[in-house]
């Protein structure tokens, strides 16, 4: 009878902790445990902190306001480097590090090997998947807080990258993402690369099959509500309705179609990833996982960077209502209070060139043929008619040192003379021979310590221009190559969610002390090569 009585104490007592295990675990559920149990990353292109001060009213109470408000947001997150594409902000955002370490200096770079200008993240030994890219992130010399999260979980983490644009999707998706993909403009579909553990998804490849880009591409685009009802109907009293076909060719782009400037874009990115939250039960046990998700508010054309288009405010609005059912789906799936959501943009004027020439300031796009063909010519003029200059990308300046070798002169004065006669140029700052930038000491605040920042010693150039305020550079096709001429742009960056609580932090910070921040919350090592310094958050207990 003893013996029984034990038994029942013991089965007394384990049934007890059980169940008091279960009520921790509810517990934690609703209210968020010690870390999050799901990070979504909302990256939009072409975010401004001044668009979402302007559409407050419009915006729904739990989609961008709630982002903004009810979390962190900074009001002087500046950058330390200067702007050469989305991809080098969003490696250094990801990484806590600058480009002279992390070495992605741009989106597309000049190959010396190849002669050839093309992804700062083309790699020949990998194959795309639904794409004719070849991509990986060994480009990428240093680990991003998602590498850390992925080599803390061991395998079982799960990480994800949805985006428009493939450099954009490396970028986010770092070494060791599950899988990431990114939208096809010319034959409209997700591509994927096979760098990835997980490849593609199955949820985009069924899409695929099942042509629902296409079929989204295919739907016209008009605005939401009355002309009247828009603010670019305050300064245009007679504003019409547009419509455009995603689906249409860009001018002058050969085969691409302009659905990545449309809201179809965001939408096929917030359709894939509700599929993902679902079926890849994210954010279901106590494993961290990552949903990293890339959304525009780029309008075809998009000369201007202002709110003084209806086509803009529209893409606003449209992607307010995606961001609400976005954060729904998500603490459905994780559970409320268990999800960190981080809202942020890359380097983006106020205002473009083409804004600030409607005013009467000296702004404009910076001609690099016309320049390198005066300083071919001003070369020649000295030393003879000879190819001194190879190449010329990204205001990067590459000298053919061998030739200049070869015939005797000495390649740093080469360098100063070129990089004193380029200062000149109409649209220049300032231009440096690269041994400079990268051996002179200087202040961290200096624009000569920006400049260094952004370069990296693969593919600098010999010599490399700084623009002027204002000015922005447009490559071979047409395409900006960065996004910013300011010299001290701010980003858009919003924490919030899990136990976060509503704070506005004041103290000028740069955007590479983001990344050790969320590695802090996320209770993990910072990246191996960040310069960023861990920011104290006020967390609800």
């Amino acid at each position: 009878m003893m013996r029984f009585f034990r038994f029942m104490a013991v089965v007394s007592y384990r049934m007890c902790f059980v169940v008091a295990m279960l009520v921790v675990q509810v517990a934690n559920a609703q209210s968020g445990g010690d870390r999050p149990r799901l990070v979504v990353g909302i990256m939009v292109d072409g975010l401004q902190h001044t668009h979402l001060q302007q559409l407050w009213t419009r915006f729904n109470a739990n989609g961008f306001r709630r982002l903004v408000s009810a979390g962190v947001s900074f009001s002087d997150m500046t950058s330390n480097t200067a702007s050469y594409g989305n991809a080098a902000d969003l490696a250094t955002f990801f990484s806590g590090t600058v480009p002279y370490y992390h070495g992605i200096t741009g989106d597309r770079v000049w190959h010396p090997s190849t002669n050839e200008v093309s992804s700062v993240f083309q790699d020949k030994t990998q194959t795309g998947i639904q794409s004719h890219l070849q991509l990986s992130a060994r480009a990428l010399e240093a680990s991003t807080w998602v590498d850390e999260l992925m080599m803390a979980g061991r395998t079982r983490s799960k990480s994800f990258v949805v985006a428009i644009n493939a450099e954009d999707a490396i970028a986010m998706g770092g070494h060791a993402a599950t899988g990431a993909v990114w939208l096809d403009e010319v034959h409209l579909r997700w591509g994927s690369t096979d760098y990835y553990s997980g490849g593609m998804p199955w949820q985009a490849a069924q899409m695929n099959s099942a042509n629902e880009v296409k079929e989204t591409a295919d739907r016209n685009w008009q605005a939401l509500f009355f002309p009247r009802t828009y603010l670019a109907a305050l300064s245009e009293p007679n504003l019409k309705d547009f419509n455009y076909k995603p689906s249409d060719k860009q001018k002058g782009s050969g085969s691409a179609s302009i659905l990545k400037t449309t809201p179809m874009a965001n939408t096929l990115v917030a359709d894939l990833a509700a599929k993902l939250l679902k079926e890849h039960e994210l954010g279901k046990d106590m494993h961290t996982d990552a949903l990293l998700l890339q959304f525009t508010v780029r309008t075809p054309g998009g000369e201007t960077s202002s709110l003084n288009s209806m086509e803009k405010e529209d893409m606003y609005l449209r992607l307010d209502n995606a961001v609400q059912e976005l954060i729904a789906n998500a603490e459905t799936a994780a559970g409320a209070g268990n999800v960190l959501f981080v809202l942020y943009g890359s380097q983006t004027d106020t205002h473009t060139p083409a804004d600030l020439q409607r005013f009467n300031f000296h702004a404009g796009y910076y001609n690099s043929f016309r320049s390198m063909a005066l300083l071919n010519s001003y070369l020649m003029a000295i030393y003879g008619q000879e190819k001194w200059v190879k190449r010329y990308y990204g205001r990067h300046i590459y000298l053919n040192r061998e030739l200049i070798e070869e015939k005797g002169h000495d390649f740093r004065k080469f360098q100063q003379l070129v990089a004193d006669f380029v200062s000149e140029f109409e649209g220049v700052q300032n231009a440096w021979p690269l041994y400079q930038l990268l051996q002179l000491p200087v202040h961290p605040d200096t624009e000569m310590a920006r400049l260094r920042n952004s370069v990296h010693r693969k593919t600098a150039g010999d010599v490399v221009i700084l623009l002027k305020p204002g000015w922005l550079e447009t490559d071979d096709q047409n395409r900006p190559v960065g996004e910013s001429g300011s010299l001290n742009t701010r980003f858009p960056v919003y924490i919030s969610g899990w136990k976060i609580a509503p704070q506005l932090i004041r103290e000028s910070r740069k955007v590479t002390d983001i990344a050790p921040t969320l590695s802090g919350l996320l209770q993990l090592p910072a990246p191996n090569a960040s310069i960023g310094k861990e920011i104290v958050i006020q967390l609800n207990e």
